[in-house]
């Protein structure tokens, strides 16, 4: 968060000149420091100077230059000037206008000379607005090569430039003179620096969604293609000093961007003789008006989407911009011999694009100007074979701001100076700001509720957290009592997602696949991340069938449709769907795969979205579908989506770090371990996107999924432990850029193609059981080689440091203490009354599942909330087994209730967690509550023999020889149970960040793992018994595993020196 602190307090150093931001404008102007005898240090928040100007072409327009003489171009400071009058529509200051432009070529000049920046002219073809051939560039045309060599000028001429600086806040005087500021470092220390002159190169806002909806809401869900660190922090700094902002509505756009691809397609397309055209066939604007015109003209378009049609002849212009060829490697670029051909490729009507094609033919060749204002004289026709790429319109940064006068010094509001209607990218804070209050040294930023709207929509969205303004802490930090209250008032007006059952959505499905001429549809319950708890807008089986399991999945055909559950649902399922529309059947009577195969035909087409479903899953559809004579076909989007008109966006909920006091280790040295085993599989990197992984690596908390602090995102980790994180920055909260390091770049979610296609030529390594089919095929596609492998993070998160299992041990006494007063409340309230004592406990993280709470045959109901457990329970689980676990009959007077639920506290969870998983190998689930006196008869197995079966599994565990694998205590465990038909259950902490499900550790047997619990049990199958019983225990590291005082450790649950495991999904 972007402060300003008033004090008279000492600097930890002073430095003559402090430049804050490392892109081009501050390099340039640490050049031009130095030049003048001054001593500039520039503070970068990267691991390497980048911005914005790594992310563009790396062209700079400038009149009168050598190049452009080398080259023949006739170019004048006084033509430059009157382009860029025209193109600001006559609103630039003149003042500012005449400095920009008599410098500009000089200032090429000086870099070519000087710095040895090897500029020329692009002269085959000319930038819109221009009215003469002046962008010059590097060699490489690319903006990567631009702020290289500034770098290494930079360094040349001996100035600093300290990375991983990220400048937090500005320190001023009570008087309002700005005299240092506040640098945050990777390990979160932080440095006071003074400074006599102070240069602010970063005043881009285009990362700041809060700011973008505010000034430029017609881009706030625009595709950002800029640097995610232009948060506007000068603009936030200006705005607390009293400066003046001029021309926020200020920026560039781009309506060219590939789609999905999200790679640049440059503007020579439609300036040398192309034009785009919509959905339609048909074209809708005057493309040289411009390509930041183009955003919002492609953005007002049938889906915010367009085609730039062109030639070959074009291509070969364009192929001198790396984007391009970026592109057309990715496939974004389409070739047809005929325009009827290049229709079908595109799915428009091909009478309309031949007409299109043809009234632009006639235009060329009469020279003419068409009704849009285009002038055509001279232009070349197209000839096949034809090209075209699918686009849409993004925001490439902000040009409003700070008002600067020509010496670049920042005006305040009505002050002195003369009034700046525009600025350079970087502005020096003056002598005359206006004097903030002393009472108020963080001055607020005032909240635009119209601009918060689409934000409230994600919120809702969100699952509820603790503290229902937590989201505030990185959409408004700095939002008044007042404010977040008006704020509150209006997110209780936006209404919440909505699932009511609707019959009517299976048959608009069904018309879907006929209209794609597809036979089935696969609709697995599952998201992105293959995590267990999904985010609303993932919910499409719930929301199509009505179905609320944890697990199902949903085959819809033409004329019928299937819901195949497992036996925890098969009164469930029935209840909650429309047997109208959908039929319930169990997953494995016969299972999906087979009773699909038996309904297809040869030459059928079965579609499924690749982007919810795991490769290894996928090959076995394919596989099954290809032996019934079937196509398993991939779609590029998910057709529920198509008829989901309300569908919920992304949630937002506030990202923080997770301090290494909790977490015990610090996310550099996982990602160092992480790195070791990815080179020694001979890869160069991983693809993660198991949201539990992510969060454990980089110690990161978020709310963004049911139940689990999880952060929606992908990572990709490289040999060298450095990691690229794609996630909203939006929701970052004060710290976390600093908490993260040099050592992770932060990337837009929506650059995760283009992520995975800049690892083409490596070895990459995903694991094929949750990585997504999509991921592998955009990874393939790329010339990437695949190396299949366990994620790299199960082990190193399953094994258990001191750290954690102190704090898995402070939860449990935490937790004790809560419910030992909610024993005290055994009536309809107990669910609401046990979370209301469990949030009083300090260092209470998150709403955790429903309480579980039952008696009589509801007590085998473990995967149910207490609220729906007063249904009716079937006469025929009474008729067939009148006695639950324990004895007890259903008609007696003394009845015992079964209560489980997990305390989640920050260091670890509660003894009580929720059961809903049955018979699954090595799973323990620790105690639940039981309260009552049940009736004990010798024919059933009575309720003691059940808690002496558990610590005798115990014994043999205690026993077993030091340094025989993890893996061999679980059958040693299990036979002290097997002879009464008991089951083990799970047990852990906040679920799934700082443990494994042991079904996901590799099948190893040099790994020395042990359980963290003994046997608990469930007694009977689902379907016969109610009770479920287990306690907790943790074991010592394996060379004291079979030794006395090992024993005695894990008996005690005492200190421990090495690594445990948990088994089942947790966070700490």
């Amino acid at each position: 968060m972007s402060k300003v602190l008033i004090d008279n307090l000492p600097f930890d150093a002073t430095v003559p000149v402090a430049i804050v931001g490392g892109g081009a404008a501050g390099l340039c102007a640490a050049l031009a420091a130095k030049e003048a005898g001054a001593e500039p240090v520039v503070f970068e928040r990267d691991a390497l100077p980048q911005g914005s100007t790594a992310l563009s072409a790396g062209l700079i327009p400038a009149p009168g230059t050598a190049a452009q003489r080398a080259a023949g171009i006739d170019d004048s400071v006084e033509a430059f000037s009157r382009d860029i009058q025209a193109k600001a529509h006559g609103e630039a200051d003149p003042i500012v206008l005449k400095t920009v432009a008599e410098g500009a070529g000089p200032a090429i000049d000086w870099l070519s000379d000087r710095h040895g920046l090897a500029f020329t002219v692009i002269a085959d073809f000319s930038y819109p607005g221009h009215s003469a051939r002046r962008m010059h560039g590097l060699p490489s045309r690319s903006g990567a090569e631009l702020i290289d060599r500034l770098r290494a000028a930079v360094e040349a001429a001996g100035i600093d430039i300290v990375t991983g600086a990220h400048v937090t806040a500005l320190v001023a005087k009570p008087e309002g003179h700005v005299r240092g500021l506040v640098v945050s470092r990777p390990d979160g220390s932080r440095e006071r620096i003074g400074c006599a002159a102070l240069v602010l190169a970063c005043n881009g806002y285009g990362g700041n969604r809060a700011l973008v909806a505010e000034h430029i809401p017609a881009l706030k869900d625009a595709l950002y293609f800029g640097h995610p660190g232009n948060q506007g922090d000068a603009v936030l700094w200006g705005r607390a000093l009293g400066a003046e902002l001029r021309h926020m509505t200020g920026h560039q756009g781009h309506g060219s961007v590939a789609h999905p691809h999200g790679i640049l397609v440059s503007w020579a397309v439609v300036m040398e003789g192309g034009f785009q055209v919509n959905s339609s066939g048909a074209r809708f604007w005057n493309e040289a008006s411009g390509y930041s015109e183009a955003a919002l003209a492609v953005l007002g378009q049938p889906g915010g989407i367009a085609f730039d049609i062109f030639d070959s002849r074009i291509a070969g212009i364009a192929r001198q911009f790396e984007d391009f060829r970026r592109a057309e490697a990715a496939g974004a670029v389409l070739q047809a011999e005929s325009m009827d051909e290049l229709a079908a490729r595109l799915n428009i009507q091909p009478q309309v694009i031949r007409a299109t094609l043809e009234s632009v033919a006639d235009l060329k060749r009469r020279g003419a100007r068409d009704a849009f204002g285009r002038d055509w004289a001279g232009v070349p026709r197209l000839e096949p074979p034809y090209r075209a790429v699918k686009v849409t319109g993004a925001l490439f940064h902000t040009q409003g701001g700070l008002a600067v006068d020509a010496s670049a010094r920042v005006l305040r509001a009505g002050g002195v100076g003369t009034p700046a209607q525009s600025r350079p990218k970087a502005s020096r804070v003056g002598r005359r700001p206006a004097s903030p209050s002393p009472e108020a040294p963080e001055s607020p930023m005032p909240v635009d509720l119209k601009a918060l709207k689409p934000i409230l929509a994600r919120v809702r969205a969100t699952p509820p957290a603790k503290n229902p303004e937590d989201w505030m802490a990185a959409a408004c930090p700095s939002a008044t009592a007042e404010e977040k209250a008006a704020i509150a008032a209006a997110l209780a007006k936006v209404p919440e997602p909505s699932f009511v059952r609707d019959a009517a959505r299976i048959p608009a499905l069904q018309k879907v696949l006929k209209k794609e001429r597809l036979a089935a549809f696969l609709v697995p319950r599952a998201d992105e991340h293959q995590g267990e708890y999904l985010v609303a807008r993932a919910e499409r089986l719930r929301w199509l069938t009505g179905f609320t399991g944890s697990a199902g999945f949903a085959i819809v055909l033409q004329k019928e449709a299937a819901l195949f559950v497992d036996g925890r649902y098969t009164l469930q399922a029935p209840a909650e769907t429309d047997a109208s529309v959908i039929e319930c059947r169990h997953f494995k009577k016969p299972p999906a795969i087979e009773w699909l195969a038996a309904k297809v035909k040869k030459g059928d087409r079965i579609g499924f979205d690749p982007r919810v479903t795991p490769v290894r899953e996928a090959e076995r559809w394919r596989e099954a579908m290809a032996a019934a004579g079937a196509e398993l076909v991939a779609l590029e989007t998910n057709p529920i989506d198509a008829i989901w008109t309300d569908q919920p966006g992304d949630p937002f909920a506030a990202v923080r770090a997770q301090p290494v006091k909790y977490a015990g280790e610090a996310s550099a040295n996982k990602r160092a371990r992480i790195g070791e085993d990815i080179a020694a599989r001979g890869a160069k990197a991983a693809v993660l996107n198991q949201l539990d992984s992510i969060a454990w690596i980089l110690n990161v908390r978020g709310g963004d999924t049911p139940a689990t602090p999880l952060v929606q995102g992908f990572l990709i980790v490289s040999a060298d432990g450095h990691a690229t994180w794609f996630v909203d920055t939006a929701k970052f909260t004060a710290g976390l850029a600093a908490h993260l390091g040099n050592g992770v770049t932060v990337r837009p979610i929506e650059a995760f193609a283009d992520g995975l296609k800049e690892l083409a030529g490596k070895a990459v390594t995903i694991e094929p059981e949750t990585a997504t089919a999509w991921i592998a095929e955009t990874l393939t596609a790329a010339g990437a080689t695949l190396v299949h492998g366990p994620d790299p993070s199960v082990l190193p998160k399953a094994r258990k440091n001191r750290v954690e299992l102190a704090g898995t041990r402070k939860a449990h006494v935490r937790d004790g203490a809560a419910m030992a007063r909610f024993l005290h409340w055994i009536d309809r309230e107990a669910g609401r009354q046990l979370h209301h004592h469990r949030r009083r406990r300090l260092q209470w993280r998150h709403r955790p599942l429903p309480l579980l709470a039952g008696d009589r045959a509801q007590g085998r109901e473990g995967h149910l909330p207490a609220h729906r457990l007063r249904r009716p329970v079937s006469r025929r689980h009474h008729r067939h087994h009148p006695h639950h676990c324990g004895g007890f009959p259903a008609e007696a007077p003394e009845r015992a209730l079964y209560a489980g639920a997990e305390g989640p506290y920050r260091g670890g969870d509660g003894p009580i967690p929720e059961g809903h998983r049955r018979h699954r190998p090595g799973r323990v689930r620790a105690p639940r509550a039981l309260a009552g006196r049940p009736r004990f008869r010798p024919r059933h197995r009575p309720r003691c023999r059940c808690l002496s079966r558990c610590p005798r599994g115990t014994g043999p565990a205690l026993a077993a020889v030091a340094g025989a694998p993890g893996t061999r205590h679980d059958p040693v465990q299990r036979t002290r149970l097997l002879p009464d038909r008991l089951a083990r259950h799970p047990s852990g902490e906040s679920r799934r960040g700082h443990r494994e499900r042991q079904d996901r550790l590799p099948r190893v047997r040099d790994h020395h793992l042990l359980p963290l619990r003994p046997p608990g049990h469930r007694q009977g199958h689902a379907d016969r018994r109610g009770t479920k019983l287990a306690r907790c225990l943790s074991c010592p590291h394996p060379q004291a595993a079979g030794t006395t005082a090992g024993r005695r450790r894990s008996r005690l649950a005492g200190p421990h020196d090495g690594a445990a495991v948990i088994e089942s999904d947790a966070i700490l």
